[in-house]
């Protein structure tokens, strides 16, 4: 936590639940809050906490997707199941007494009635993405909640078949929430010998950014009440990257006219503009995307050199009568053997590169400026109406 006057104190949460935490955004009720879980197989998370600004007590939610579309990107909607209620001391009681798996669940290598099957990437070595089956040990649910999220969640019902899922940014106005889904595929895609096929899509390599829509007054699956007016009820695909038959002249595996593997995302609410950061490995050079949510338009406004991520993306509104766009680049010339462009030669690009930063050695934080405050603009055009309608008076 930073204070005003930019003193910082660490707290480290342990009701929050266990998972591969890319991003985290929290809604305009302070109490609201949804999680990116990064990685293969995973799943939506929310979670309200029992008081504004304070995230030691919390409940904590996984959604069930129940698919309606599998055009564009697909779309969907979305129930919620209850995890459990903890606070941080409760479960670092938990932690401190030393316990482990095996306490919470029995494991069996087969189908075996009283176990559950769940398919979910928290295995390691040989177990790592492998069909589980489980069963709850009695009196262990709340300690599964909160530290064996994804395999309690996914015996419970909930969706565990989201696949790279990032950024998240939320839209105050019209209630939404922005989610980044780099990569459409693996979980997503339709396989009938998963556990669950909630999610059945067609590939797409390129991505897809999804926007839920929050409403209040909603029920769990269970039919107990959420106390929160920032639910999401429903997802659809807002942007949709498209991958290419064949790699173009510069290597890239996307039309890059379109987004490829969103990561970062951030919302400027005085610009009604979605701001999206690549870490692609479909475009060459990755690039930042502003996106007009009420003219529908995409720009492309910004581009990092080859190999590197875009990141570190920040849209700051009316900071002194200022607002700004932050973008960060990080390991330039990454995994540029992936590419094989015959515009240019991969080699003296690697070497241009080297020459410059280093491969993989260094990255820039920088911002984009000279933008004019919204606020600021809408009061000097009243002023130069009001003084034109003075003259027509006269």
């Amino acid at each position: 936590m930073v204070s005003a006057d930019g003193m910082t104190r660490v707290v480290k949460h342990y009701s929050t639940g266990r998972r591969s935490n890319e991003m985290m955004i929290v809604m305009p009720d302070e109490r609201t809050a949804y999680f990116g879980d990064d990685g293969e197989y995973t799943m939506l998370f929310m979670y309200i906490a029992d008081k504004p600004r304070d995230l030691s007590a919390v409940t904590l939610y996984a959604a069930k997707f129940t698919q309606t579309s599998a055009e564009n990107g697909g779309a969907g909607n979305l129930e919620w199941i209850k995890l459990g209620h903890a606070t941080d001391k409760e479960i670092k009681r938990i932690i401190d007494k030393g316990i482990t798996f095996s306490d919470i669940f029995e494991v069996s290598n087969e189908p075996k009635e009283g176990f559950t099957a769940v398919k979910q990437y928290s295995g390691q070595g040989t177990n790592y993405g492998k069909i589980e089956y489980l069963k709850l040990k009695p009196g262990m649910e709340k300690a599964a909640a909160f530290l064996e999220t994804r395999r309690y969640a996914a015996i419970l019902g909930a969706t565990s078949e989201f696949n790279k899922m990032e950024g998240l940014a939320v839209n105050a106005k019209d209630k939404k929430v922005y989610v980044a889904i780099s990569d459409i595929s693996k979980g997503m895609e339709k396989n009938d010998q998963d556990p669950t096929d909630h999610i059945q899509l067609p590939k797409v390599k390129a991505g897809a950014v999804y926007e839920l829509n929050l409403k209040p007054g909603q029920k769990t699956i269970a039919g107990e009440s959420m106390n929160s007016r920032y639910v999401a009820a429903s997802m659809k695909a807002l942007l949709v990257g498209e991958d290419l038959a064949q790699p173009d002249a510069y290597g890239n595996k996307a039309n890059v006219n379109k987004i490829a593997g969103p990561d970062n995302l951030s919302f400027s609410e005085d610009y009604r503009t979605l701001f999206i950061g690549e870490d692609s490995s479909q475009h060459i050079n990755n690039f930042v995307w502003a996106y007009n949510v009420d003219t529908k338009k995409l720009s492309r406004i910004l581009s990092v050199p080859a190999g590197a991520e875009a990141t570190g993306l920040q849209a700051a509104d009316n900071r002194n009568g200022f607002s700004y766009v932050m973008s960060n680049f990080q390991h330039p010339g990454d995994e540029l053997d992936n590419f094989a462009p015959t515009a240019v030669n991969i080699d003296d690009v690697k070497k241009a590169i080297d020459a410059t930063y280093g491969i993989d050695q260094a990255g820039a934080v920088g911002y984009i400026q000279g933008l004019p405050n919204i606020e600021k603009l809408q009061k000097e055009l009243k002023k130069q109406q009001k003084a034109q309608q003075s003259k027509k008076k006269k």
